[in-house]
């Protein structure tokens, strides 16, 4: 990393700063994302958790059904994820007993699956079969971890969420203020279906830095080999980056082009400076 060039002021005027970029695209794509992981956990709960328990319940109990019948049933396997569905059913006439249910677990079996329908006496409405019961370890501990997947996900969802939120209020409160500028390393740029996310980290910040979803055509303004011009409040915080020509910061054409002539002084033979804003 290289050091930055010494940085001009910003004019000593109140200026407000307006950072474009996917705000709608992407809190819907936040927002779907988050819906879904939602939707697979209540899923969950509804189609495979009241079987795991009641098959806990009864899983030193359970024996073997007579007239009993399995009337449909179908495996899929994922990556050694298998995902079983079963309606079951036993007894005749008016004591008929029918349940569907869902099993999921981790196992390396190719093939079919051969089963048994099983009981608990106590229990006749709570059918269900040998496989059932002899992956109910593999079960728990499978949706155990897809649970605990689930909740990191949720939560670093709403994490994420508030975190952008709480740095978009931060600039807005940054209206009619005298701001400053301050460099910024860009540790990555990722473009995809027209966003551009840039990965900066201001002096001194720790971790993997702030991710920025912009515009995919937006340019940062170099002031280093990998800084970039960035702006902050009067009272420092959040560093929000700066675009190549200076247009998310209310500045005058003058302006502009005296703070491109102040870090880049010396002009690239037959054009601009590197990293300075165009002039007209």
């Amino acid at each position: 990393m290289t050091a930055p060039v010494s940085l001009p002021p910003l004019p000593d005027r109140p200026l407000k700063v307006r950072i474009p970029g996917s705000n709608i695209s992407h809190r819907l794509l936040a927002a779907f994302g988050l819906l879904v992981v939602l939707g697979l956990t209540v899923a969950s709960f509804i189609f495979v958790a009241p079987t795991l328990w009641t098959d806990w319940q009864v899983r030193n109990t359970a024996q073997p059904v007579v007239a009993s019948r399995i009337e449909d049933g179908s495996c899929r396997s994922k990556l050694f994820i298998n995902t079983c569905n079963v309606t079951l059913g036993a007894g005749k006439a008016s004591n008929a007993v029918r349940r569907s249910v869902t099993y999921v677990f981790a196992d390396a079996h190719s093939g079919d699956y051969s089963v048994q329908v099983l009981a608990d006496p106590e229990h006749p409405e709570w059918l269900t079969t040998d496989l059932a019961l002899d992956k109910l370890p593999s079960r728990l501990i499978t949706m155990g971890v897809f649970w605990g997947l689930m909740l990191v996900g949720v939560i670093a969802m709403i994490r994420g969420l508030l975190a952008r939120r709480a740095v978009r209020r931060e600039v807005l409160s940054w209206d009619g203020q005298r701001l400053r500028t301050a460099p910024l390393e860009l540790v990555s740029v990722r473009g995809s279906a027209g966003v551009s996310n840039w990965t900066v980290k201001a002096p001194g910040e720790r971790g993997k830095g702030r991710v920025w979803s912009l515009p995919g055509k937006a340019r940062p303004f170099f002031i280093g080999e990998d800084m970039i011009l960035g702006v902050t409040g009067p009272q420092g915080g959040v560093v929000a980056p700066l675009d190549y020509g200076l247009t998310w910061i209310d500045l005058t054409e003058e302006e502009r082009a005296a703070i491109g002539r102040a870090i880049h002084p010396s002009p690239v033979e037959g054009g601009e400076a590197s990293g300075s804003p165009a002039t007209a």
